[in-house]
């Protein structure tokens, strides 16, 4: 009989696991493994990468996949989930990384040609510097953080929120550098002087 993974290469119009090696850029012994059920510590890139090229989602394959792998039922249902948490968890943070890259995108191109131009120009007005921080400025706070305090202000002491040597609770103080809550958590306590 067949196996799952197979049927799929064949599907695709793919007369031997070399020609989707060739397609796909991946190894033939890499996909030999998956031929055998042998997937488990695999890179996600590998599985998108084999996915594209047959022509699916790197969900469909990995049911796929998972049909044919041997074992105790509990076993690879074991590993069905542990594949599936680490899937997610790729694609949750490449989510972050390219919405992080989205917002920084305008510093990271202009900072290099803004460090140059006060370099060969010291006078130039800081504006032209701080403008670029807008972007990120928008994305903190669409991402659910907010500040604790603001340079400057004046408060009364809290623990909860402030870190300073040698103050007590409800004295008098000023932030020299804010913190930051996440939706409600605490991230970083915001740095206050007497």
């Amino acid at each position: 009989m067949v196996d799952h993974f197979l049927q799929l290469v064949q599907q695709a119009n793919f007369a031997s696991l070399r020609m989707l090696s060739d397609q796909c850029g991946v190894s033939l012994s890499t996909l030999r493994r998956l031929e055998r059920g042998q997937f488990i510590n695999m890179r996600l890139s590998t599985f998108q990468k084999i996915a594209q090229a047959l022509g699916i989602t790197v969900e469909a394959l990995l049911a796929q996949l998972l049909q044919n792998a041997p074992g105790d039922p509990w076993k690879v249902e074991y590993e069905r989930l542990v594949q599936q948490q680490s899937l997610q968890e790729t694609r949750l943070r490449e989510h972050w990384d390219r919405q992080f890259f989205t917002a920084l995108e305008l510093l990271l191109v202009q900072l290099p040609t803004v460090r140059r131009a006060f370099a060969l120009n010291p006078d130039l007005s800081l504006d032209v510097l701080l403008n670029l921080l807008h972007p990120l400025d928008q994305f903190v706070e669409t991402s659910g953080f907010t500040t604790i305090g603001t340079p400057g202000e004046a408060v009364c002491f809290n623990p909860q929120l402030h870190q300073g040597v040698g103050l007590t609770n409800g004295q008098p103080v000023k932030i020299k550098t804010i913190g930051y809550h996440y939706r409600g958590q605490l991230l970083v306590r915001a740095r206050v002087v007497p």
